[in-house]
């Protein structure tokens, strides 16, 4: 989902927030708060206008408490817009630190184990490697080689394949040639890359090892750029379940978007187109 079209959603946020059940002796001054704070998902700053849509709350109560916001430091005023101070965003640090990229993940890859079958990881593109941030599945579906935290060639995996379909050029290049590959193999690569970019997924067989076989799918971030990607492995083919297995993916693949979007790690997740 792009950056604008996010904005355009937010106000389901407050909405959902507001059909929760409300307690007989709820303080509705410190809802009406949270509920401004919450305005800003998805936003780097709004006007007074738009916490009042967002909100739906009467223009002059938003603004009576975006103004005592502003003065408790959780807003700042820069003009006419209003924006999260850093206090706001020091309420989840303690709770950021200790969350990893692999307990953000382990849900959506849960589900597609359990729906699939299968063995379910998270990769990225570091360097000429991949790196497998996050894996979960059954202990027979798994080679001894594929662990969280295993580094492993791109070309011989399919998070990699995914991931160097949307690479730059030069970015491909490299690990052509930490690989050795000839003028000739490469140019045939990136023809197979073309393809599996087109179709949004990546699949191989008997790569890794001999009976593995392996479908990726790319995770995007707001702006639509691809980040990382999730893969369903299995000691069987998975080609007669194609269709079921891609669509189990894409549904991962939104989910951890989703939990990755506001977490903050202290090395950031980069995109690759």
């Amino acid at each position: 989902m792009t950056g604008p079209q996010a904005q355009r959603n937010a106000p389901s946020v407050p909405s959902a927030l507001r059909r929760e059940p409300r307690p007989r002796d709820a303080v509705q001054s410190l809802e009406r708060g949270l509920l401004v704070i919450r305005c800003f998902a998805g936003s780097g700053n709004l006007t007074l206008a738009q916490i009042a849509e967002r909100s739906s709350l009467p223009r002059s109560t938003a603004g009576r408490i975006a103004d005592t916001l502003v003065g408790a430091g959780y807003l700042l005023l820069e003009g006419r817009r209003y924006a999260l101070a850093p206090s706001v965003l020091w309420l989840g640090h303690t709770h950021r630190r200790k969350v990893s990229v692999a307990d953000l993940c382990k849900r959506p890859l849960e589900s597609v184990s359990r729906t699939l079958g299968t063995s379910a990881s998270v990769g990225v593109l570091l360097d000429t490697k991949v790196e497998y941030l996050s894996r979960v599945g059954m202990m027979h579906e798994v080679s001894p080689r594929v662990v969280q935290g295993a580094r492993l060639p791109p070309l011989k995996t399919s998070i990699g394949h995914l991931l160097l379909a949307y690479a730059p050029e030069n970015r491909v290049d490299a690990v052509l040639k930490s690989r050795g590959y000839a003028i000739d193999a490469g140019k045939n690569l990136k023809v197979e890359l073309e393809v599996v970019r087109g179709r949004g997924w990546s699949y191989l067989e008997n790569v890794i090892e001999m009976g593995i076989c392996a479908i990726a799918v790319p995770v995007l971030n707001e702006e639509g750029r691809v980040v990382a990607a999730v893969n369903a492995s299995s000691s069987t083919s998975l080609r007669s379940r194609l269709p079921l297995v891609v669509q189990t993916l894409q549904e991962a693949s939104r989910d951890i978007a989703t939990r990755l979007r506001d977490w903050s790690p202290e090395t950031p997740i980069r995109a690759y187109t």
